[in-house]
C-alpha cells in the first residue's frame, strides 16, 4: 500500500506542477486505477494468475490516456494564441491611416496625393476626376515629387462639391504621354475583418473596402 500511495503523491505532484485542472483530474484517476490494479493483483487465482502482458497493456491503455489529455490542452493553448495574435493584428488596423491607391473623401481641405511619375517621364501631372469619372482639375508638377497638394479647386480655381474624388497621373516625354498610373492617398480605416482567404479587409471611413496587400503604407492616425 505505501508503494502505491508513493506513485500516486509523484503523479498528483506532477499535476500540481502543470497547473491543469484536467491533469489533476488525470492524476486522480491515475490513483484510483493504481488502486484497483493492486486489488486485482492481490485477489488473482494462484492456479491461474493475470499474464504480465495484461498488466503491460492496461499501463499502455492509461498512457495513451494521459498523453492525449496533455496534447488536447496544448493545442487549446496555441488555438487561444493564435486567435488571440490575429484579433491584435486586426485592432491595430482600425483607427489607423492607410495610404491606397483609392478614392477619398473631400470636404473642401487640402488633400496631399502620393505620386510617382514614370521613369524617364519630363513631365508629369497630375488628374483628379469626380465620382462620375468627369475630370475636375489638373495641375501639372515636377516628375521627382513624391507628394502633390491638391488645394480642392476645379480647372477654374473653383472650390469643387463635396464627394468622393479619385488620383492618376500622366507622365510625359516631351509632349508625348508615355504612362497613366493612379495615385495614392492616406485614408481612415474605420473596420478590419478576416477575409475568406485569410488576408485581412480593411472598410475606410467613405465605405471603400480593399485588401490588406493593396496597403502602401501606415500612420498613426492624426
Amino acid at each position: 500500500m505505501n508503494e502505491v500511495t508513493a506513485l500516486s503523491a509523484g503523479a498528483t505532484g506532477a499535476a500540481t506542477d502543470t497547473g491543469g485542472p484536467r491533469r489533476a483530474a488525470l492524476a486522480s484517476d491515475f490513483d484510483t486505477f493504481l488502486r484497483m490494479l493492486t486489488v486485482q493483483a492481490r485477489n488473482q487465482d494462484p492456479l491461474n494468475p493475470l499474464d504480465a502482458t495484461d498488466y503491460a497493456s492496461q499501463l499502455a491503455t492509461f498512457s495513451n490516456v494521459e498523453q492525449q489529455v496533455v496534447a488536447n490542452e496544448l493545442l487549446t493553448q496555441i488555438a487561444s494564441a493564435v486567435g488571440g495574435s490575429a484579433l491584435d493584428s486586426l485592432r491595430a488596423w482600425v483607427g489607423a491611416d492607410v495610404l491606397a491607391k483609392v478614392p477619398t473623401r473631400v470636404d473642401g481641405g487640402p488633400v496631399v496625393v502620393h505620386t510617382e511619375a514614370e521613369a524617364g517621364a519630363t513631365a508629369a501631372r497630375l488628374v483628379v476626376t469626380d465620382a462620375s469619372g468627369t475630370v475636375v482639375s489638373h495641375q501639372s508638377f515636377d516628375p521627382a515629387a513624391r507628394r502633390v497638394t491638391w488645394d480642392a479647386t476645379d480647372s477654374l480655381g473653383q472650390p469643387v462639391v463635396q464627394g468622393t474624388y479619385s488620383f492618376s497621373v500622366e507622365s510625359f516625354e516631351g509632349d508625348k504621354r508615355i504612362a497613366t498610373s493612379d495615385a495614392a492617398v492616406y485614408a481612415r480605416v474605420i473596420e478590419a475583418r478576416f477575409g475568406a482567404d485569410g488576408e485581412s479587409e480593411l472598410v475606410l471611413g467613405d465605405g471603400t473596402e480593399l485588401p490588406e496587400s493593396a496597403v502602401l503604407g501606415m500612420r498613426v492616425a492624426s
